[in-house]
């Protein structure tokens, strides 16, 4: 596939942008989904920073293998540390005292680049004191730096005004109250240490980050720690303190109300931290307890658009009351275990337990922002959406067609107008003067579809393997229908004799009749020893006749068609006469619901929604799970009800930028972009969306395409 430079072609492709979203207006920011504080959380890789080994007023570090030590001092004091040997770490309480302030946090992350880019962004609406602290795993955002909170609140408003849901914030600053010593000396005193790669602390080997602080009351030691594994952590040691082991749905039970706590704690608490006092790295977790979380992962509690504050107690051998609720709604242990015995599901022991609150599940929910609202021509628009979920960042791209303006036409098309052959979108969009358009169905390593392809009534290929897949048909009249549909041929012969024609453009099969026609190439299959070619002119008349056996290639006819059999189709083939006029018979099943002839089909498949309704028939079309099952990059076609057809692609297999879709999250997208009907196309690498000449997608790899579905300006 021909690729751009890539200075180049994103200049171009912007300058493209700008000038489409003149005629149509600014972006437009569509309504997220998550509870408070939740979108955020999610995009920073749900990391929790978590206080482990509480109110200690000296630690031991020993060093592993590339450690390194990161020191901040006000002073900017350095350390001479021999790496090799352990050292202390100690709390001086006798320091001078920290600075304490409000402020208003906007934003946190790990990436350092959109922090930038966001207070750039502040700063040209008009705002400043705007700082970027860095903390041990994320960059924040912060505006502002007010000694009483009222000054702080508004600006807050004025920031929600600006389009930026910020929360006030109050800091507490350390002195320096951090000593650190090696072999019974004092090195330096600092307020901010930062251990990286691997090293061990309290006889615990830890990998990664830990960020190291002195306040009043102790050591305040933090490391950035992902929310499932505090999960299973916790609920594991609820888990070896039960005299049996729990049942698999109260493990759930308890698994989502951990969950449910330990992110309220970190969203909604002032200092952002959760106690991460249970959590060593080196223990292991039982496989009931990882089960019980994997298959809760995405379930937490939520109340009032805020994860619900859930806790637990439970009562020890001895009837001592082992409490870890504070403030909390609680649910026994026992209970728990009592009504997964009797057989209740986990989502209903919840739902008694803490009526007030919904288990809401996040995997199903997306944040979307309309990014590029643009007219490409009246009646022809393209959007460009991009979504964070649970499970990353996706991109997707449509392009929406008013089929009530009939100063379009939409086509399929094959590369260099035959049915082998590949070549990229740009170049079929150009070829065909295209305004814009969308990859078609799947097609093997030579370019041939692998399905059913009508272009301008003329049959361009049959199903693959006698499997009948949905297929997009477009009438003479400019109507559209998605369905399965399943097409043959019939050849009205003299004497009330008839041919069933079951193939188009391919060699045929033993005693199978077959049409080729001009898409077929400069050549018509060779004949076997048992095939009859009979060719017939545009009114029908045949024109010549031959038998196989003598190595004859006819060319693919330009006008008319060749019919080609074998075996006992031959034998009834091979007694027609030239210059007999014969009736070919073109047919779809089940009968279309379209007025008039069928101009165009592009089969591709499964069905995603039917009737309004998601309706995937993956499993009836029989497909491969590499197409079915996953996120991947995908294709999609859709038909609303106010007559629009809309073309979209979903970028994937790119982390960074785009995961991709399930076909379920595929169908659930059609249907709210007002798909009555949709269809899924060739995807993966192939998925392409044009406009003017451009791919307006990211496809995962470099391919050429077999087919696609135009669309044609007649203004």
């Amino acid at each position: 596939m021909k690729r751009f430079p890539i200075f180049p072609r994103n200049l171009v492709l912007a300058i493209l942008l700008i000038l489409l979203a003149i005629f149509s207006g600014s972006a437009m920011a569509l309504q997220a989904d998550f509870p408070e504080g939740m979108l955020e959380f999610i995009q920073n890789d749900r990391k929790l920073s978590a206080r482990i080994f509480p109110e200690l007023q000296e630690i031991e570090i020993t060093p592993g293998q590339n450690f390194n030590l990161e020191i901040r001092t006000k002073k900017e004091e350095t350390a001479d540390l021999s790496s090799s040997d352990k050292f202390q770490i100690r709390h001086d309480p006798e320091a001078e005292e920290g600075e304490y302030y409000y402020t208003v946090q906007i934003l946190a992350t790990e990436e350092r680049d959109r922090v930038e880019e966001h207070k750039e962004e502040l700063k040209s609406l008009g705002f400043s004191d705007l700082n970027i602290i860095e903390g041990p795993d994320l960059y924040r955002l912060q505006a502002g730096n007010f000694i009483e909170r009222t000054p702080a609140d508004k600006l807050k408003e004025d920031l929600t005004a600006a389009g930026y849901e910020g929360w006030v914030t109050e800091i507490s600053r350390p002195g320096n109250n951090l000593q650190l010593w090696q072999r019974g000396e004092l090195i330096l005193a600092t307020d901010h240490l930062r251990l990286k790669e691997n090293f061990s602390i309290e006889g615990h080997l830890f990998e990664g980050e830990i960020k190291i602080e002195g306040y009043d009351s102790g050591l305040q030691i933090v490391k950035s720690i992902f929310l499932e594994d505090m999960v299973r952590q916790e609920l594991e040691l609820i888990q070896l303190k039960e005299s049996r082991p729990l049942p698999a749905d109260a493990l759930k039970s308890l698994a989502v109300t951990i969950r449910s706590r330990l992110t309220a704690e970190a969203l909604y608490q002032d200092s952002g931290y959760v106690s991460g006092e249970n959590y060593r790295p080196e223990e292991g977790v039982s496989t009931p307890t990882r089960k019980a979380v994997a298959e809760t992962e995405t379930k937490f509690l939520v109340q009032n658009n805020q994860i619900f504050p859930a806790d637990y107690y439970w009562e020890n051998l001895t009837g001592e009351t082992v409490d870890s609720s504070r403030e909390y709604d609680i649910i026994k242990v026992d209970e728990v275990r009592l009504s997964a015995q009797l057989d209740k599901e986990y989502h209903r022991i919840l739902q008694e337990a803490f009526p007030e609150a919904e288990l809401v599940n996040m995997g199903k929910l997306a944040s979307s922002r309309l990014v590029v609202d643009a007219r490409v021509q009246r009646g022809l628009n393209y959007q460009e959406i991009r979504q964070q979920t649970w499970w990353g960042s996706r991109v997707i791209n449509l392009l929406e067609l008013d089929l009530n303006n009939r100063h379009f036409s939409v086509f399929p098309a094959l590369s260099e107008d035959r049915i082998k052959g590949r070549e990229d979108l740009v170049a079929m969009g150009q070829s065909n003067r295209a305004l814009g358009g969308i990859n078609g169905g799947f097609f093997d390593g030579t370019g041939r579809p692998l399905g059913l392809l009508i272009i301008d009534g003329q049959i361009a290929s049959d199903k693959a393997r006698d499997l009948i897949r949905t297929t997009l048909l477009i009438s003479e009249n400019g109507e559209f229908e998605i369905g399965r549909f399943d097409w043959q041929a019939e050849l009205i012969l003299p004497r009330d004799q008839s041919l069933t024609i079951t193939g188009a453009n391919r060699q045929p099969g033993e005693n199978e009749a077959v049409i080729i026609n001009k898409h077929m190439g400069e050549q018509a299959p060779a004949l076997s020893s048992d095939a009859v070619e009979i060719y017939l002119d545009e009114a029908g008349q045949v024109q010549g006749i031959n038998r196989g056996g003598i190595g004859v290639s006819t060319p693919a006819p330009e006008e008319g068609w060749l019919i080609q059999a074998r075996g006992q189709k031959a034998l009834v083939l091979g007694g027609v006469r030239t210059g007999t006029e014969l009736e070919l018979r073109e047919t779809l099943e089940p009968e279309p619901a379209l007025q008039g002839s069928i101009k165009h089909a592009l089969g591709a498949g499964p069905n995603l929604v039917t009737e309004g309704r998601i309706d995937i028939t993956a499993e009836e079309e029989r497909f491969q799970p590499d197409i079915v099952q996953g996120r991947a990059p995908r294709s999609a076609l859709g038909l609303t009800g106010d007559n629009r057809l809309l073309m979209v692609t979903v970028d994937g297999r790119q982390p960074e930028r785009s995961i991709g879709m399930e076909l379920e999250e595929l169908a659930e997208l059609m249907l709210g972009l007002g798909a009555e009907s949709a269809m899924n196309l060739d995807g993966g690498a192939t998925a392409r969306l044009l406009v003017r000449d451009f791919n307006m997608n990211v496809p995962s790899g470099e391919r050429n395409i077999s087919n696609a579905l135009l669309i044609r300006s007649d203004f």
